[in-house]
């Protein structure tokens, strides 16, 4: 006898979820059951299941910045769509919950929070005869399962910002989305492109 899981998404931050949101149901051992895309606020999210413990993961605001697979198994991986610019425009909030159906119907409030970090880089006092300007930062993570935990790649991930130069004289980039930086520090450059001569700090 199938009963009914009703999911009501919120936000910790009182931040907008935007849609189209993704609700995907994992058994208990992981691996895919149902996917579901909810394209508005007005549609209910609702899932009919026998007796058994699942995990139902939800996922917003990742427009077409992120792969989104539409039967993942829990532990396989979103990414961004660019392999190089390791950043995103897109804030990406996860929800997750573990429900055990036995007897009878149940409502489940998913929270939803961000899973990258937000960067804005403002650099102030560069030479006026400066023609170009980057802002780098590593490692960082490339990637985040839809267990919830980040993944890293062997090497380790570099974000690269092309900094622009603002009308009060101030070079600024961002902000932008990234997977977080791990380790036990992280290394910023910043590198100055002149007529004749490259310099990085």
């Amino acid at each position: 006898e199938l009963k009914q899981v009703n999911i009501k998404t919120r936000s910790l931050s009182n931040s907008i979820i935007e849609y189209p949101l993704y609700a995907y149901v994992f058994k208990e051992n992981g691996d895919f059951l149902l996917y579901l895309k909810i394209k508005s606020s007005n549609d209910s999210i609702k899932f009919n299941f026998g007796k058994g413990t699942y995990k139902i993961v939800t996922i917003s605001n990742c427009g077409d910045d992120y792969t989104l697979n539409e039967k993942p198994s829990i532990n396989d991986v979103i990414k961004l769509k660019s392999e190089t610019s390791k950043y995103s425009n897109k804030s990406l909030m996860m929800g997750i919950s573990s429900v055990t159906l036995d007897n009878k119907n149940i409502n489940v409030d998913l929270n939803m929070s961000y899973c990258v970090s937000s960067v804005q880089v403002e650099l102030y006092g560069i030479p006026s005869n400066t023609k170009k300007v980057k802002f780098t930062m590593s490692p960082i993570y490339n990637s985040i399962s839809y267990n919830n935990e980040y993944q890293k790649s062997t090497n380790g991930d570099e974000l690269t910002l092309e900094c622009y130069l603002g009308i009060d004289g101030v070079w600024k980039a961002g902000p932008v989305y990234i997977f977080p930086g791990y380790g036990e520090n992280s290394t910023f450059k910043i590198i100055f492109e002149k007529e004749s001569s490259i310099n990085t700090y």
